[in-house]
C-alpha cells in the first residue's frame, strides 16, 4: 500500500484566521489524561487552555510519572499496566487506583516550589515531586523494585521550552505550541471515519483485532460526512469560540499496541504495524524526523481559547 506523500500542510491555506468556515461534522467525545499514559477520563465540556485542556481540576497531562535515576518519564510503551490505572483529581488531593491493588491517595503541590527536573523526550521541564508515598505505590504497581516518582506541573505556564518552527513541516506552528508533559503538543484530535478505514483494512488483512479511539489518546473525536483522513488537510479548525491551527500530523509508536482495557500490547504489534504499511510518510525530509513512525489524527495549536462540548459543531475553512 502506498504511504502519506507528505503529512504537513501543503498548498495554498490561510496564515491567519480565516473569516470563511464551512461544517465538516461534529465534536462525537472528548478527553482529558490528567497523568500522562494512565486512563483517560472522558468529559462533557473542556475550556481550552494555553497548553491544555481542562475540566474543573482535571488538566491535561499536568502530572507525570518518572524514573528518579534520569528524570526521563515512563509511560505504557514500556509499562502497559500504566494504562489500567484511574485517576481522581480535587483541589487538594491525588487519588490513583487500579484492579487487584488498594488504591492511594495523597495531597497534591499546592504551593511548593516546583523544583523537580522532568525529561520529557529530551525537553527539559520542572514540577512538584508528590513524595514517597505515592513513588513507592506506583513502582509496586508497575513491578518496578522503587526509582518512581510522580511529578505534577504548576497550572500556569508551560516549563516545557518553546517549539522550534520548521516552514516545510509545520508551516502553520509557532514556538508558543508546547503542553505541559503530553508527548508534543497540546491538543489532538482524531475522526471516527479514520479509525473506521484502519478498522477496515485490519479486518481484510485477517486481524482479530477492532480498535476503538482511546487507545489512541485524543482530547478530541470527531465525526461527519468527510472521507479517512481528510483531517490531514484541515489548516484551521473552529468549535466553538475555540480556534486551532492544524500544525501536524500525530506521529505513532508502540503505544498504539497497548489495549487500554487489558493493560497488554498485542502480540502481532497491531494496528502500529498495520498503520507503517499505509500512513508512513514518503516524503525524505519528513522521513528524517519522524521515520517510519506512521501518522494517525493531527496535532492542534491553539490560536483562540473558549469552551468545547460534545454535540458542538466543528467548522474548517474554506479551501483557498
Amino acid at each position: 500500500m502506498p504511504g502519506v506523500t507528505l503529512g504537513a500542510l501543503q498548498g495554498e491555506f490561510p496564515r491567519t484566521i480565516p473569516t470563511e468556515w464551512e461544517e465538516v461534522g461534529v465534536v462525537e467525545r472528548l478527553f482529558i489524561y490528567p497523568i500522562k499514559s494512565l486512563a483517560a477520563r472522558e468529559v462533557a465540556t473542556f475550556s481550552t487552555g494555553k497548553f491544555a485542556a481542562q475540566n474543573g481540576n482535571l488538566v491535561d497531562r499536568q502530572f507525570c510519572v518518572i524514573k528518579q535515576k534520569d528524570r526521563k518519564i515512563i509511560s505504557s510503551r514500556r509499562y502497559p499496566a500504566m494504562s489500567l490505572i484511574q485517576v481522581t483529581v480535587s483541589a487538594t488531593e491525588v487519588t490513583l487506583s487500579t484492579p487487584n491493588r488498594p488504591s492511594i491517595k495523597v495531597a497534591r503541590a499546592g504551593n511548593k516550589v516546583a523544583d523537580a527536573p522532568v525529561n520529557v523526550f529530551g525537553d527539559m521541564c520542572l514540577g512538584v515531586d508528590l513524595g514517597d508515598k505515592i513513588g513507592s505505590w506506583f513502582a509496586e504497581t508497575i513491578g518496578e523494585a522503587g526509582g518512581i516518582r510522580v511529578i505534577e506541573h504548576g497550572v500556569g505556564d508551560s516549563s516545557r521550552p518553546d517549539k522550534e518552527t520548521d516552514e516545510y513541516l509545520t508551516p502553520l506552528g509557532q514556538p508558543q505550541d508546547k503542553p505541559i508533559y503530553a508527548d508534543g503538543f497540546a491538543y489532538m484530535m482524531m475522526t471516527t471515519k479514520s479509525i473506521a478505514e484502519l478498522n477496515s483494512k485490519l479486518k481484510m488483512a485477517g486481524e482479530d483485532l477492532e480498535v476503538e479511539v482511546t487507545r489512541f489518546r485524543p482530547n478530541i473525536l470527531v465525526s461527519g460526512d468527510f472521507p479517512a483522513f481528510a483531517e490531514d488537510k484541515w489548516a484551521w479548525i473552529k468549535i466553538g469560540d475555540a480556534v486551532w491551527r492544524n500544525i501536524r500530523p500525530s506521529d505513532r509508536c508502540i503505544f498504539t499496541t497497548v489495549d487500554p482495557f487489558k493493560g497488554e500490547k498485542h502480540p502481532k504489534g497491531q494496528p502500529l504495524k498495520m498503520l507503517k504499511e499505509f500512513r508512513s510518510t514518503e516524503d525524505q525530509v519528513e522521513k528524517k524526523k519522524v521515520g517510519m513512525s506512521p501518522f494517525f489524527g493531527v496535532n492542534l495549536g491553539l490560536e483562540v481559547q473558549g469552551d468545547v462540548k460534545v454535540g458542538d459543531k466543528i467548522f474548517v475553512c474554506k479551501a483557498l
